[in-house]
């Protein structure tokens, strides 16, 4: 939705190709891949956070909103998430929005 408004918008998630996948099945996705950057990052490590804080502020870009939806409490074993990170290997399309890494603290 905030997109569809004309919002940059600014996503962090551990599978950036899952997430890029399901912004582009979104009905009106071609119209704002330029506003839209996924950064793969694991907030679980505080390494990577710090890295994302720096970045974000060496961009000097305001940030207006903060959506936090980090809270994962469900415990799974590792070979659960076999097939996300299957989907995370290899180039992404053409023409998909910008992805970034963060940066290691």
């Amino acid at each position: 939705m905030m997109l569809r408004d004309g919002a940059e918008l600014l996503v962090t998630t551990r599978s950036p190709h899952a997430t890029l996948r399901r912004f582009r099945a979104e009905p009106g996705s071609a119209a704002w891949p330029d506003r839209l950057t996924v950064v793969a990052v694991d907030l679980r490590d505080p390494r990577q956070v710090l890295g994302l804080c720096e970045r974000l502020r060496e961009d000097r870009q305001p940030q207006v909103i903060l959506i936090d939806n980090a809270a994962q409490t469900v415990r799974r074993p590792p070979e659960s998430y076999a097939l996300l990170a299957a989907g995370e290997s290899g180039a992404l399309p053409p023409g998909c929005p910008r992805v970034h890494a963060a940066a290691r603290a």
